[in-house]
């Protein structure tokens, strides 16, 4: 790299050109010549745009076994596909230094500021051999450290599990904001359930469009925010900003382009700057209170009643069939008590669902308590007949109902 080759020089060409990034990357070819190549995601064709604020780290001393007949003796270093998955070519020739230093890196957080879990971003990508010994070095200083693996592809779960994850990223972030398409009841009713590990459920990530600039706007995020925190299989993720109704997304790696930076109004003096990349700042001023009061609120129902509304805890067979509602029913193993997770995909039309608590194994029904109607925090009992609990939703409605 420059700075190795010549630091005084390096020094003095990058005081030169501050202020000149136009002619930077090519002024830096003529002077040193060398360029370090800009990172890229490990999807063929996908459509984000080269990270040109970092590059790949050399993992081997040559290129994979099997390009190396394809390449000759005297070939420079270089960054291609073969390069960067290095999950899927085998190569015999490690760079042992750096391979240490990697896997020293999350024990040195650990002994310095106690983390206790990291998400392993682009694991999947790396050599096996040196996956292994960055989760088993750190499990060697805690057992319970946990790992969440970077897989997008919901159906990676299995595969993650064997490599010795504890979660995976999932891709709720694609599937929830297409409520029209029925992709959001697909990944909630359907996939979740019969996932080997947990998934992070969110609207939003730091990589994505915010929930509130999808269709729908704060109707989709009030929806969003009440469907996630009990679905099974699930880990509730908050992205920072989403409990203010922040508009502006902080990059634009998944499913964004460069217009998703103009979510701002042209007047705004952020307009156009992203929080990975640009000074930026929230827009306290402007919080959106309804949503932060409807987040308030829900907390003391998670924290009573998530650790046992688990995959493990769900019962299935007590809702009248539906095509549009989300619909999943916790038993709490050891109380008297149930939980009911409810959610209209369907954001034109309103929606009855029927529930069958009498037969609830198990459970003698005293009561059935409807936690929020339209958003808005209730103490609403609801009626019983013949053992049914009927209840109605808007449109784009998600609610919670507590079994006593």
């Amino acid at each position: 790299s420059p700075d190795r080759l010549d630091p005084q020089r390096w020094e003095y060409f990058k005081e030169e050109h501050r202020g000149k990034e136009e002619s930077f990357f090519e002024d830096l070819v003529k002077t040193f010549g060398v360029l370090p190549p800009p990172g890229f995601s490990d999807w063929v064709n996908d459509t984000q745009p080269a990270w040109t604020d970092v590059t790949f780290l050399k993992l081997f001393l040559l290129p994979p076994n099997p390009s190396r007949a394809l390449v000759g003796a005297e070939q420079p270093p270089y960054v291609l596909f073969d390069i960067i998955k290095a999950s899927n070519f085998e190569n015999d020739s490690p760079n042992l230094p750096l391979w240490e230093y990697l896997v020293n890196v999350i024990p040195s957080y650990q002994k310095r500021f106690g983390i206790d879990g990291v998400r392993l971003d682009m694991g999947h990508a790396l050599p096996r051999q040196l996956e292994e010994e960055i989760i088993r070095k750190a499990r060697d200083l805690d057992p319970g450290f946990v790992f969440i693996a970077e897989e997008l592809e919901i159906t990676k779960d299995e595969r993650a599990l064997e490599r010795g994850y504890d979660a995976i990223l999932g891709n709720s972030w694609w599937m929830e904001p297409r409520v029209d398409e029925g992709k959001c009841f697909e990944f909630c009713q359907q996939l979740l359930p019969a996932l080997k590990l947990p998934a992070l459920v969110t609207a939003e990530t730091p990589d994505t469009p915010r929930a509130i600039a999808r269709k729908y706007r704060k109707r989709f995020s009030q929806f969003s925010f009440i469907l996630n925190l009990f679905l099974p299989n699930g880990i509730t993720f908050i992205n920072s900003g989403f409990e203010i109704g922040e508009v502006q997304p902080l990059n634009l790696g998944l499913d964004n382009d460069e217009r998703g930076r103009f979510a701002l109004p042209e007047q705004d003096p952020l307009y156009g700057k992203i929080a990975f990349f640009d000074h930026y700042a929230y827009h306290w001023d402007q919080a959106d209170l309804e949503l932060l009061q409807l987040m308030q609120s829900a907390a003391t129902l998670k924290a009573e009643c998530g650790p046992w509304c688990r995959g493990e805890n769900r019962l299935e067979g007590l809702f009248t069939p539906s095509e549009k509602v989300i619909a999943h029913l916790y038993k709490n193993p050891v109380q008297n008590q149930a939980l009911i997770l409810l959610a209209n995909t369907d954001f034109v039309s309103a929606s009855w669902i029927s529930i069958d608590v009498s037969h609830i194994p198990d459970m003698r029904v005293g009561g059935v308590r409807r936690e929020y109607v339209n958003y808005v925090k209730t103490q609403q009992y609801m009626n019983l007949e013949d053992g049914y609990v009927h209840v109605f939703l808007e449109p784009g409605e998600a609610t919670v109902l507590t079994v006593r």
